[in-house]
């Protein structure tokens, strides 16, 4: 997996997010895992070697609180 950070010089980024085929099963089952209540949530993280860029990105269940992105 590879990712970025996409600065569209607004005050807003983009984190693009580059997975290898054989990751996307790994990613469904974590979901469907998260789905299902077997986990609470889970985190795609770097190993923290490179001089910098996204470190951690965790995927939770959203609590009440309002929505701020859609899936498109």
């Amino acid at each position: 997996m590879n990712a970025r950070i996409e600065d569209f010089g607004t005050g807003w980024f983009g984190i693009i997010l580059a997975l290898k085929s054989e990751e996307i099963d790994a990613l469904v089952d974590k979901l469907q895992k998260l789905k299902a209540g077997t986990t609470s949530h889970f985190h795609f993280r770097s190993d923290f070697t490179a001089d910098g860029g996204v470190g951690d990105v965790e995927i939770t269940l959203q609590s009440a609180s309002p929505d701020n992105m859609t899936i498109e």
